[in-house]
């Protein structure tokens, strides 16, 4: 009896071998061949231990600081200050200074070593606590550039963002114009922000973003990226008002992305000819906001061994392209979603999320007895949606897509409740954690709802569940996570073909087996595994019909069919594992160690015919699913082999 061999296929550092094994010596030796995969995108995994985890498809981030976020240390001393013209400055025990102005109207000033990098942004945050001037204010003024940004007229705080000296001259932050003889208790903070990015004229900074208004100079960073490789560049523009702004690697040479003139999020690819050492923005003109940049290299596609069936026997999971249509899919307490009860809230990062990370939220209970529930308002028929959820105080969470399309899930023990007008699905991570979803197959929905419990639920400010990873996808199921954060993402469609060639295959007689499963019972699309000769005229193989639970055994010779069976499965989403044996008026369908179909008619092909095996016909019919092993056998085997083989 042949020996399974379940190894993985060419990608390296995810399991070793091949989960793509060839027998043509003998019963007991597997030869691994080499599947040509492609996944132009990042996407997510269960791993060995049970957490979703990212799958690599690009390097890391090379840009520092890419949302303007970063937050450098204080600046300001309040040691660091002297009066000015008889003015007395008194350092209170909470860090406030007041200033008393006796004969002056200019109050205080830095001492002569305090200098701000020329270039640098810097963020001011001033607080007048108590005042009786009647004029004034705080005025900056670092050689060149200088203005007032603070009323010393009245209690009150604010924010102003300044450039650092010219020319190294000295930084001068001051009273200007307070009135004589007052008394003004403040406080200021000064703190770099920006950093790590230099900026040149007309260029500013703001709240986590980059400014640029008619500039002259350039935004840029230091960074190095090598000749030949293949990097991925992106950036958002907001608030556009006018002009154009382009991003480009400056060294040896200029190698530059496309001009941009609207509001967006821009992805652009490049291969470099040149090593650089300078990654820039150079406007030509424009009055515009920019932010969320990031420059990764491009690696390459590594195939996803999956483990969410089993911690112990993975397999090759394969899904077409879907997009999370929630922008905020872990940042419930963004003000994309919206709350139902009064004073429900969300406490974020209030538990281990299923990437075993501490980044999970807690959906807390408001004060009434009402619906404890987030929700957004969305527009869309057909659709998913998903959630990962974990009992707190209450163990039960309640999806809707709109009043009448809803579903309860218990948190205790992974079980349904009632479901009305959808199709429930809900599945255990093992950990407490479940991914529960809720489907609909017609009519616009009115809103992404996100509930504890379903109806009225009297809260109390503390309890709830916890809550991560919501994603709407316009399937008929969920697929693997798919992150976002601000906007929408898409994880781009799998394929893999192309292994074997004429040595492997034995065009006269064989076995075609694979352990498979499909990604949804109702998911009616030709999904198929296929040796051929690289069209469609001469192929033996199996696939899922477009028939809900269906399988299907086919062999074609010059486009005429063959040998064929089908049968119903009791559940495709469930793995099975299928045999097909094809010999000239000799074929036979296998399914979980019972023939289910025979067939003694038809002809095979002449030596040499099959030469590849690809996840899909020629031209179309991708196969969408997960496979545990898969093996061709280049000789039929018996009925008790065949049993064997296929047995659960």
């Amino acid at each position: 009896m042949a020996k399974p061999n379940f190894t993985l296929p060419n990608k390296p550092a995810i399991k070793s071998g091949s989960i793509l094994s060839y027998n043509y010596t003998d019963d007991f030796t597997f030869v691994p061949a080499p599947l040509t995969f492609n996944r132009d995108s990042a996407a997510t995994r269960v791993n060995e231990k049970g957490l979703i985890e990212d799958v690599g498809y690009f390097g890391p981030e090379l840009v520092q600081n890419g949302d303007f976020s970063e937050i450098g240390s204080e600046w300001f001393n309040a040691n660091n200050i002297y009066p000015r013209d008889g003015a007395t400055n008194t350092i209170n025990s909470d860090g406030t200074i007041t200033t008393e102005l006796n004969n002056s109207n200019i109050g205080w000033n830095l001492n002569s070593s305090a200098i701000l990098n020329q270039n640098k942004i810097y963020k001011v945050e001033w607080k007048v606590i108590s005042t009786n001037s009647n004029s004034g204010t705080f005025w900056y003024w670092n050689g060149v550039e200088q203005g007032g940004f603070g009323d010393l007229t009245q209690v009150g705080s604010g924010v102003y963002y300044v450039k650092g000296n010219a020319s190294g001259a000295n930084a001068n932050f001051r009273f200007n114009n307070a009135q004589l003889n007052s008394t003004i208790t403040w406080s200021l903070s000064v703190k770099e922000v920006g950093q790590n990015w230099t900026f040149g004229t007309g260029w500013s900074i703001g709240d986590g973003v980059v400014s640029l208004n008619s500039p002259t100079g350039n935004l840029e960073q230091s960074l190095s990226v090598t000749s030949g490789s293949k990097y991925r560049v992106t950036f958002t523009i907001s608030n556009y008002v006018s002009g154009d702004v382009r991003w480009r690697f400056t060294g040896t040479s200029n190698e530059n992305g496309t001009l941009r003139s609207a509001n967006g999020t821009y992805t652009e690819e490049i291969t470099l000819t040149n090593s650089q050492s300078v990654f820039r923005f150079s406007p030509t003109s424009g009055v515009m906001d920019i932010d969320n940049i990031s420059v990764v290299e491009v690696l390459g596609d590594k195939p996803r061994i999956d483990y969410s069936d089993s911690l112990t026997e993975p397999s090759l999971l394969l899904e077409p392209q879907s997009t999370n249509l929630i922008p905020y899919s872990e940042d419930f307490s963004d003000s994309y979603w919206l709350k139902f009860a009064t004073n429900l809230t969300i406490t974020p990062n209030a538990i281990i999320s299923p990437t075993g990370q501490t980044d999970a939220s807690k959906l807390v209970s408001g004060s009434t007895n009402a619906q404890q529930a987030i929700y957004r308002n969305i527009t869309k028929s057909n659709c998913t949606l998903s959630v990962f959820a974990k009992k707190a105080e209450f163990d039960t969470i309640a999806l809707k897509l709109s009043g009448s399309q809803v579903s309860k899930f218990d948190l205790s023990d992974g079980t349904i409740g009632y479901n009305t007008n959808v199709t429930p699905s809900i599945e255990s991570l093992g950990n407490g954690w479940y991914r529960c979803s809720i489907t609909i197959d017609s009519s616009s929905s009115a809103y992404a709802w996100i509930a504890i419990d379903s109806g009225n639920t009297q809260g109390d400010e503390s309890s709830g569940i916890y809550i991560w990873g919501a994603q709407l996808e316009e399937l008929s199921y969920a697929t693997s996570y798919i992150p976002t954060a601000g906007s929408t993402a898409t994880r781009l469609g799998e394929t893999a073909n192309n292994a074997g060639d004429v040595n492997v295959f034995n065009s006269e007689e064989g076995v075609f087996y694979a352990e498979i499963a499909a990604l949804a019972d109702n998911d009616i699309s030709y999904r198929s595994i296929f040796i051929s000769d690289g069209t469609n005229n001469n192929r033996v193989g199996i696939r899922f019909s477009n028939i809900i639970n269906k399988i299907q055994a086919l062999s074609y010779k010059d486009a005429s069919l063959q040998g064929f069976g089908d049968y119903i499965l009791s559940s495709s989403e469930q793995f099975n594992k299928i045999a097909f044996k094809y010999k000239a008026s000799d074929f036979a369908l296998w399914v979980n160690g019972v023939e289910v179909q025979a067939d003694s008619s038809g002809d095979v092909y002449t030596v040499g015919t099959l030469n590849n095996i690809n996840f899909s016909a020629i031209g179309g019919q991708d196969f969408y699913g997960k496979i545990k092993n898969l093996q061709v056998f280049n000789k039929t085997l018996t009925d008790r082999e065949l049993e064997i083989l296929t047995i659960q």
